[in-house]
């Protein structure tokens, strides 16, 4: 009988990741540190300062600070933070933690270089798996937007941002409308005027924003922030 010696496969060492959380309260502090025990991802103390970033040359690519910067604002004060870090050439990878589902600021956050934005619905599993993608160089962003997405059957997201496209006051009206959902004959109602003013002008705004139905107008009123918070996309 013949014995054979079995070598224990040696695993490769995991790097650490550290992670900075900004506009952390002390309970979202603790929770964050509850979650990211028994994981590679250490948590930096909390401090008003941001600890100083290691140099390029020391940072593998699997080993990026991570800065988690958690927005309860409603008119996206993440954007300028982001805009501000890449403006400093920070390597780190930028990670926005909010309350609600702004469609708008999701959109201005990521042309501004974020590299996730994430709601806190979020449980702590799908968080710590969210920040391995990020790590690894994927970009981020909530499960309900592609659900979203998919049921407008279009893309309407990650473009430039629009140029001023010159509706005028009553056009803007009209387009809130349709984008909530109201039909011409509705909106004409509303608004004391006939129905074929409102096609007529329904035609001009498709012309403007370049869109080709009322679906695609409703996406980029909704990118562009037109509607109230009520009619974004919920969880």
């Amino acid at each position: 009988m013949v014995s054979v010696a079995w070598e224990t496969p040696v695993s490769a060492p995991v790097s650490t990741c550290r992670v900075v959380a900004l506009n952390a309260g002390k309970l979202w502090w603790e929770s964050l540190q509850r979650i990211f025990a028994g994981t590679r991802f250490v948590l930096h103390p909390p401090s008003d300062k941001l600890p100083p970033e290691p140099a390029e040359s020391e940072l593998a690519p699997d080993n990026a600070t991570v800065l988690l910067y958690r927005d309860h604002s409603a008119t996206g004060q993440c954007v300028a933070w982001i805009r501000a870090m890449r403006s400093e050439g920070s390597k780190a990878k930028l990670v926005v933690i909010t309350n609600r589902l702004r469609l708008s600021v999701l959109v201005r956050a990521i042309q501004a270089g974020a590299d996730g934005f994430l709601t806190e619905d979020i449980s702590g599993v799908a968080l710590v798996q969210s920040l391995e993608l990020v790590v690894a160089g994927e970009r981020v962003l909530p499960g309900m937007l592609g659900e979203f997405i998919a049921r407008q059957g279009i893309h309407p997201l990650f473009r430039d941002p629009a140029p001023d496209i010159g509706l005028s006051p009553r056009e803007s009206d009209i387009l809130k409308r349709l984008a909530q959902g109201e039909s011409n004959k509705v909106i004409a109602n509303a608004l004391g005027v006939s129905e074929s003013t409102v096609k007529g002008a329904v035609k001009a705004i498709l012309k403007k924003i370049a869109a080709q139905n009322h679906t695609q107008a409703a996406v980029w009123a909704l990118n562009e922030g037109l509607l109230p918070e009520s009619d974004l996309p919920k969880a």
